[in-house]
């Protein structure tokens, strides 16, 4: 027997289908995120995103309830087959409190099942990549599928010499990827997973003496060189319960190694062992409401052995005295985090048109010695037909992104975990199932973002600490998505985001304008399917610049 459900693409949410297929992603759902309102990337044409006024560093990454190591490559295409992908959503704000450790923002990845079919291969070639997609049945209860893609830049374009800077790009960018998933029915209602999936990077430049940035910064000429990578695995069991209960079971280990040199200022190679163990649980109550509980426990080694001058760079306020006033370090050891968390969820109908969801995330760092609390609540309720007014708050919290600035000897190992604060409330708009609209302003506040400490220094002031959580901020803005579904052959969105992004240095006062800020994005997406094998894409972009001073 085969059983196919699924719903209608309604209301003003942008599905993955469509996200496949806006044009200039190539088919990368990730890679068209930028078409989203709150969406910018790290450096105005690729990279991670920054999302509503915080740094691409204080997001989440997670696939199939597993962490990964990064989303995009060098180049800005994301370390995904998107022929894998089932669906990718981004919570651009007061999330559901299953996610943990991000103030920006989370991004949530499901891979698809294997199908059930004759083995296939499909092969991808083009003058940037080559790709291979292996699939279908090994058993009757069994599949699986296997991906391996490479970019082949490398292959015809040895050098890049950009003589205006005097840079010459030793090796262009290198990169692969892979996803590997097998599936195991059990039962009607048992499935037992295996999961893999990993990306490789690499990059390497020759800095010469008319560098730009050289007049300032002598110790960064010469080789710079940046290798990095990821792999995680994982196993997964979900099963449906006697009593309506979902469980779901992940036992996670994700390994990442980063190699960067640059110059004669600094020679690192860091490598972090995460494992993790999860369970997660949703289960329907006689009332029509639903009780959700996870837990979580997790522990990262990471190994380090740095070389250099160190001088601490306060990325947030801007700040950042020339590497070579700093001091030369030689720091080699192993440090273990741990952390714990517990959750729970309460979905509540009030009543046919209101729905309310709280929950609550509890968290153990080990490695900080802090404990803390993450509320959340959000509402749902239907005005009429049309009109739905939505709001949400939560208070999230981060590990410090930089583990160095946590350590004994370069660090502070008190430091406690900035925290966040999001504010999120709007209306949606049906008209009808082809035209749907959102309209939505939020506040958010980021406290205690770790800084170098000003007063420290190695001559004068030894006993300061290096690090504090010494500064905040705030953003706030609003935005506008106005969607059109597939009907008369053709669908698309327009979206217009108006924000304002600051930071303060807590230990001065001063407040200024954060680099992420570009206070207008505006977005237009359409595709018309010409026939059943053809469709056009168009999509058209505005935004306003960085800051040049």
């Amino acid at each position: 027997t085969i059983s196919v459900q699924g719903q209608k693409d309604t209301g003003p949410k942008i599905s993955t289908k469509k996200l496949l297929k806006v044009a200039g992603s190539g088919g990368d759902p990730l890679k068209a995120i930028e078409a989203l309102p709150g969406v910018i990337l790290g450096d105005d044409d690729d990279g991670e995103p920054a999302v509503r006024g915080s740094s691409p560093e204080d997001n989440y990454y997670q696939t199939d309830n597993m962490p990964v190591g990064y989303l995009f490559h060098l180049l800005g295409d994301s370390t995904y087959n998107p022929d894998t992908i089932e669906e990718f959503s981004l919570k651009a704000g007061a999330w559901d409190s299953q996610y943990s450790n991000a103030i920006g923002a989370v991004l949530d990845t499901q891979l698809r099942d294997p199908y059930h079919e004759d083995i296939t291969t499909i092969v991808d070639l083009s003058f940037l990549r080559a790709g291979i997609l292996v699939e279908g049945a090994v058993t009757e209860n069994s599949a699986f599928y296997a991906s391996w893609r490479e970019g082949l830049l490398d292959w015809y374009i040895d050098t890049i010499d950009e003589p205006d800077e005097d840079i010459s790009i030793t090796q262009v960018p290198k990169y692969n990827d892979y996803q590997l998933k097998y599936q195991y029915r059990l039962s009607e209602t048992s499935n037992f997973k295996i999961i893999a999936l990993g990306a490789r990077d690499t990059v390497e430049l020759e800095l010469g003496d008319e560098f730009e940035e050289a007049n300032k910064e002598p110790g960064l000429v010469g080789q710079a060189r940046y290798e990095g990578y990821y792999n995680t695995q994982g196993m997964t069991f979900d099963t449906l319960l006697d009593d309506g209960t979902t469980a779901l079971f992940v036992l996670s280990h994700k390994e990442q190694d980063t190699k960067f040199k640059i110059g004669t200022l600094f020679d690192i190679l860091a490598t972090s062992n995460d494992v993790r163990l999860k369970g997660l649980f949703e289960t329907p109550l006689s009332n029509g409401d639903q009780l959700r509980t996870g837990v979580e426990l997790i522990q990262n080694t990471v190994k380090y052995d740095a070389n250099g001058i160190f001088n601490p760079c306060n990325d947030d306020l801007e700040i950042c005295d020339p590497a070579s006033a700093g001091k030369n370090e030689s720091i080699a050891d192993k440090i273990i985090m741990k952390r714990a968390r517990v959750f729970t969820a309460y979905d509540w109908m009030l009543s046919p048109f209101w729905e309310v969801s709280t929950g609550l995330n509890y968290i153990n760092n080990d490695h900080l010695n802090e404990q803390a609390f993450e509320p959340r609540i959000e509402s749902r309720y239907e005005v009429n037909p049309n009109w739905t007014y939505t709001a949400a708050v939560g208070q999230p919290s981060q590990s410090p992104r930089d583990f160095f600035s946590t350590l004994e000897d370069v660090g502070n190992p008190d430091l406690n975990m900035p925290t966040s604060q999001h504010f999120v409330t709007g209306f949606e708009y049906t008209l009808n199932d082809s035209i749907s609209a959102k309209l939505e302003t939020y506040y958010k506040t980021l406290d205690g973002l770790v800084i170098s400490n000003p007063d420290y220094d190695e001559d004068t002031a030894p006993d300061e600490l290096k690090y504090i959580n010494g500064a905040k901020g705030h953003a706030y803005g609003l935005e506008l998505l106005i969607n059109k579904n597939l009907t008369d052959d053709w669908y698309g969105w327009m979206s217009v985001a108006y924000s304002k992004t600051k930071r303060k240095n807590s230990l001065t006062g001063e407040s200024f304008t954060y680099s992420y800020d570009r206070p207008w994005v505006v977005n237009l997406v359409a595709s018309y399917e010409w026939s059943k094998k053809t469709t056009l894409g168009f999509k058209w972009r505005y935004q306003s610049g960085s800051l040049l001073t």
